[in-house]
């Protein structure tokens, strides 16, 4: 497939956010007039050198957290397995032959559970393809992810609100329920982008819970004596940018966010994609680019009434969209103007 064809197909696939249409010949970045923005775009100067995962792994090294569930390819297991023997670790494949998420899920990709006792890694990896498993009735579901979360140091806060929730609830609809319950949104909960680096796995009762809050203090302070301070203070900066959450990967990150009376101002705008490069999003993310984030880069405040957006700079208004898709406003690092 060439690239006219690519950006084609991923033109039909991606679903507008505004009350606009998205035709290739405007997004095409091959084109003079987008180049520009495709510069901008592209620019990785705020990319994150941290492995994603690196505090579940501090985490779990300190001794606080029983068990890690991990997703790799055949090599990264391999090596996995080398590394646990090293350490005494022990390992347990989870059973993804019965998975509802079995089509969307690469077959070369392992789930796997890893953890100091076979006994409860066992069970932990068992439990985990039983909740995989779609048919699972309301009860089952709540019972079997209690002791899940149990086995994998999850607040039981968090646990509870998560299986009171539908066993087929997307991640969106997770972090919608987690968003209305919240009071404030510390930095160190925010687990949005779970592709970058975050200081929990789990999903918290609440962006300022009390118990989720300990433990990733607790990961930061181990982060903080392990990396450069570089490193350390473009994760803080990361974590602790307002966003507006279309999506999973549809998100805006703002600099410098402050509120007066409903209106949001601001220094500068980001997708994930300035943090975060995932080859299987590309296409969406450009488009996403295009689509939102040039046009709140153009300005510096916006407004949302629900299903209105207003975007403007100084005194002026610069653009009026109607949102096909209600955006979720989670102020992490918030500072009240």
């Amino acid at each position: 497939m060439n690239f006219s064809d690519r950006l084609q197909e991923a033109v039909g696939g991606y679903p507008p956010l505004f009350d606009r249409d998205i035709s290739v010949d405007n997004v095409d970045p091959r084109r003079s007039c987008l180049q520009p923005v495709y510069q901008r775009f592209r620019d990785a100067s705020h990319r994150l050198a941290l492995p994603p995962d690196r505090g579940e792994w501090l985490d779990f090294e300190s001794g606080r957290k029983p068990m890690l569930r991990l997703v790799l390819d055949s090599a990264e297991y391999r090596r996995l397995l080398q590394h646990s023997r090293d350490f005494g670790w022990v390992t347990a494949l989870v059973d993804r032959s019965s998975s509802h998420e079995k089509s969307s899920v690469d077959p070369s990709r392992k789930t796997i559970l890893l953890g100091r006792e076979i006994q409860t890694v066992k069970e932990a990896a068992r439990l985990d393809s039983e909740l995989l498993d779609g048919r699972v009735t309301i009860d089952e579901w709540q019972t079997l992810g209690r002791r899940f979360g149990e086995l994998l140091g999850y607040p039981s806060c968090c646990v509870e609100h998560f299986i009171s929730l539908p066993p087929n609830a997307s991640n969106e609809q997770v972090i919608r329920s987690i968003a209305v319950r919240s009071k404030r949104f510390e930095p160190w909960l925010n687990n949005l982008t779970m592709s970058a680096y975050h200081a929990i796995c789990w999903f918290p009762c609440r962006y300022d819970c009390d118990a989720s809050l300990r433990i990733a203090r607790h990961v930061d302070g181990l982060l903080r004596t392990s990396c450069s301070s570089n490193h350390y203070h473009r994760v803080q900066h990361f974590l602790s940018m307002p966003r507006l959450v279309f999506d999973e990967r549809r998100q805006l990150l703002f600099g410098g966010a402050v509120q007066h009376h409903g209106r949001v101002h601001y220094h500068s705008v980001y997708s994930l994609f300035s943090f975060d490069f995932q080859p299987s999003f590309v296409w969406t993310d450009w488009l996403f680019f295009i689509d939102v984030v040039m046009h709140f880069q153009q300005a510096d405040w916006f407004e949302h009434h629900d299903p209105l957006m207003v975007i403007g700079k100084k005194d002026a208004t610069t653009v009026e969209f109607r949102c096909h898709r209600s955006p979720t406003w989670m102020p992490f690092g918030w500072q009240d103007g």
